[in-house]
């Protein structure tokens, strides 16, 4: 067992740990909003600081401090549900992998590997934690609107496993376009776990986690210390060299209670993956925007009229009493809390407390609670959502529901846009090259030329009506088509049909659909098969002209003696 050995605090550690105090000190604004939202709308994850609830400072509320209404709770399950349900389903193959060339895209030896890669990544992700990850980021998104999430490998169940990191537990900047780039991340191991970690030769210098580790004292030996993993783009790296220290990201652990760095190597892409529901763009705040933060003060107002509504409920079922007494100290103020009793002098009838409003209409507050909830609805996207789910697909053509999609889509649109571009494409991308790292893909065909960089296109309701209302207008195109190639001459009518690229329409629709590469078949397929079609339309006309030409003989020739041909004639 190695002991402590003494060494100064590291100058590069400290450095660290004085830029991540800089980026807390400018998120303490954002803090405050995050903990409001956590504080009513996923009250377990309201830990981060303790909060007096709206109605805690009224001596007359203190009663119904913890009674929440679950408006804001609800309005938020409901927007995760649904981005769930149509963005990332789990029983519908929600993605598709592209080159972004047309060329290479319409082969379809690549067309079928990418549908395998799909496949494969869909089975890995359907058998790891990834529906409750992106359930429980969907659920962040909408309260606190800035998630971390990071993907690896999992060596004992052979596949992937996501983590989802607390809000107060990362920290991060950008870059020249927005995007994060330097991710610092704060968490707490006992010795026993830091050891396990990263073994006792790079803890030799941590004085404090060294000392827990020895200790004979239980209590001490399960103390909490505190690290930080930094993961930044590696300024210093060095093309030519391959090794840990010389890859596009530079990562460093270090023992914050000793300012030692403990770890040190690289990443090939940022393994921490930061999204923001929508950002502020203001100059200086890099957080997320979210739901919960555009409606905070209407949940604040609901809240504090829930309260005062049940306050008035139960004064009208429990009303404040008042005894006359002649003895004893009269209150120098009046109670009017529920069940609560005044005393008056009884010698005095004047002194007795005589209410100011003697019946309370709860009829307007019903109707102000009602606006106020849907007001919240409305900001959390629900009747966006609603609309989906509620179409009436028996009595509405195909365009009017794709419309209708459209139409409910245009509000969370930009939100979708950036789910996309900030989470599930590089959380994606990083699936496919653990995956691909471990073997589980089929060898790519040929024409990739070993390069299978690829881009990502999203098939959920969510992300592909437009490319559905696209065949919806082809269709409707070709329906109204139809009857006026009815009245068009013969040449006009084949001269307008064979203006039209069938080929390619077939295809635009097979894409927009996303069928399977098992429904395409290969150029030579389709050669073979065309000249299959046109021989045997050949052998068939071969055989009509041969009836035909047998069938005029015969009728030339003479009919034979005693034959009923003869009798006729």
């Amino acid at each position: 067992m190695l002991d402590y050995i003494p060494k100064p605090n590291d100058v590069k550690a400290q450095k660290v740990v004085d830029a991540l105090r800089v980026i807390q000190n400018q998120r303490i604004q954002h803090d405050n909003a995050v903990k409001e939202c956590t504080h009513f709308i996923i009250p377990r994850k309201s830990d981060i600081r303790k909060m007096e609830t709206i109605g805690s400072t009224y001596t007359e509320l203190k009663p119904y401090i913890n009674l929440f209404t679950r408006a804001g709770r609800s309005a938020c399950q409901k927007m995760a549900s649904g981005i769930f349900s149509y963005m990332t389903p789990k029983n519908q193959k929600w993605f598709k992998a592209t080159m972004g060339n047309r060329e290479l895209d319409e082969n379809l030896n690549v067309y079928k590997w990418f549908d395998h890669v799909r496949d494969v990544m869909l089975d890995f992700l359907s058998r790891s934690n990834f529906t409750e990850i992106s359930h429980e980021t969907y659920l962040n998104m909408g309260a606190i609107g800035t998630v971390c999430t990071q993907v690896e490998w999992d060596k004992e169940e052979d596949g992937l496993i996501f983590q989802d990191y607390p809000y107060n537990t990362f920290y991060f900047t950008e870059d020249n376009n927005h995007k994060p780039n330097r991710v610092y991340r704060e968490f707490t191991y006992t010795a026993e776990q830091a050891v396990k970690e990263w073994g006792e030769e790079a803890l030799k210098h941590c004085k404090t986690v060294m000392k827990c580790y020895n200790s004979k004292d239980e209590a001490e030996r399960r103390q909490q210390l505190k690290f930080i993993h930094l993961v930044e783009p590696n300024r210093n790296r060095n093309p030519r060299k391959i090794d840990k220290f010389n890859k596009a990201f530079k990562s460093t652990f270090i023992c914050e209670d000793d300012l030692q760095i403990i770890k040190e190597g690289g990443f090939d892409t940022q393994p921490y993956i930061v999204a923001r529901f929508l950002r502020y763009n203001t100059e200086g705040n890099v957080m997320g925007y979210s739901p919960a933060m555009d409606c905070m003060p209407i949940i604040k107002t609901l809240e504090q009229l829930r309260k005062k509504f049940l306050f008035a409920v139960e004064k009208n079922l429990n009303p404040a009493m008042a005894r006359g007494v002649t003895m004893g100290m009269v209150p120098n103020k009046v109670r009017t809390t529920p069940n609560s009793i005044s005393n008056f002098d009884s010698r005095n009838p004047e002194s007795k407390p005589t209410p100011i409003l003697q019946q309370i209409d709860l009829s307007y507050t019903l109707q102000e609670l009602e606006a106020e909830v849907k007001e919240i609805e409305d900001a959390f996207y629900i009747p966006s959502f609603q609309t989906i789910t509620n179409i009436d697909k028996s009595n509405a053509t195909a365009t009017e529901i794709i419309a209708r999609q459209n139409e409910a889509l245009i509000n969370i649109s930009p939100a979708i846009a950036r789910l996309e571009d900030e989470w599930l494409d590089p959380l994606l991308s990083q699936v496919f090259t653990l995956l691909q790292a471990k073997g589980k893909f089929e060898p790519p065909p040929v024409e990739l030329k070993n390069n299978t960089e690829f881009r990502l296109e999203f098939t959920g309701v969510l992300s592909s009506a437009p490319k559905i209302a696209e065949s919806i207008s082809i269709s409707n195109y070709f329906q109204e088509l139809a009857p006026l190639l009815e009245f068009m001459p013969e040449d006009t009518r084949a001269e307008v049909i064979n203006s039209h690229n069938f080929y390619e329409i077939t295809k635009t629709l097979q894409e927009n659909r996303n069928l399977p590469a098992r429904f395409r078949k290969t150029p030579q397929e389709i050669e073979e098969e065309t000249a299959k079609q046109q021989q045997a339309m050949q052998q068939a006309m071969q055989q009509q002209q041969m009836t035909e030409l047998a069938k005029s003989q015969d009728l030339s020739k003479k009919p034979q003696d005693g034959s009923p041909m003869e009798a006729i004639v």
